[in-house]
């Protein structure tokens, strides 16, 4: 930050110099506002313009340049002096050999940019904060893929969460449907099963592949034959 004052201090003070002329008015404001980037394109066009020069402006403009030499020699920069002292002496050259006045002026606006991204470059790192490191008591917490802080395992320890019961338990279940029975369990008319004298509904089934000879049963309430199990699951399922 230091350096940096010292640079400003002598572009401002080179620039109110350059101020005092016309010609090299915009250039010299341009330094005292800090605006290096318009600076060197004024020099730029000021090279390019030596011809039409009034000889009282090429001296102020050099002298003007060689106080600022002197200056940047005493602040330690060395290629700002050298490029400002160049300058200088194109400035005092006759005016047959504006080329190489051109070219110092070329130098000069260069060496403006370049000092332009250097003090750019100095004044981001004094405004950056050093990052705060986390206290003695305080740990990162550690964030998964899905957002969540993570602990020191996948499991969550602690009492489980009681389940929610479903709606209506304890309560009687009421099944609206057709009262009238379903005809595959229809009860049959009342038979007498042979050799028992019992009558009940009978139940004739096969005896297997290839017999011809039914076999008949009673229908109790504690029998009934595998293959009715769809049916009577069916019949005492609640409609969809």
């Amino acid at each position: 930050p230091d350096q940096a004052a010292t640079l400003d201090d002598l572009l401002s003070d080179l620039g109110e110099a350059l101020s005092e002329n016309p010609e090299t008015a915009p250039a010299g404001e341009a330094l005292q506002e800090g605006d290096l980037a318009t600076a060197a394109a004024e020099l730029e066009r000021l090279a390019d313009e030596l011809d039409d020069l009034p000889p009282d402006t090429r001296e102020n403009t050099e002298e003007a340049l060689r106080t600022a030499a002197a200056q940047a020699q005493q602040a330690g920069e060395e290629d700002l002096a050298e490029a400002l002292e160049q300058a200088a002496g194109g400035m005092d050259a006759p005016s047959s050999n504006n080329l190489e006045a051109a070219e110092a002026l070329d130098d000069l606006a260069s060496e403006f940019r370049q000092l332009e991204d250097q003090m750019a470059t100095m004044g981001q790192a004094g405004n950056q904060e050093p990052a705060s490191e986390p206290s003695e008591g305080e740990q990162p917490v550690e964030v998964g893929a899905g957002g969540n802080a993570a602990g020191s395992g996948d499991a969550v320890e602690g009492p489980a969460e009681p389940l929610e019961r479903i709606e209506g338990t304890g309560q009687t279940l009421e099944v609206e449907g057709d009262e009238t029975p379903s005809g595959l369990l229809a009860p049959g008319d009342p038979a007498t099963s042979p050799g028992t004298g019992e009558s009940g509904p009978v139940v004739v089934s096969g005896n297997g592949a290839g017999d011809t000879a039914p076999v008949e049963s009673i229908l109790a309430p504690y029998y009934f034959p595998w293959r009715w199990r769809d049916v009577v699951s069916k019949y005492f399922s609640p409609p969809q």
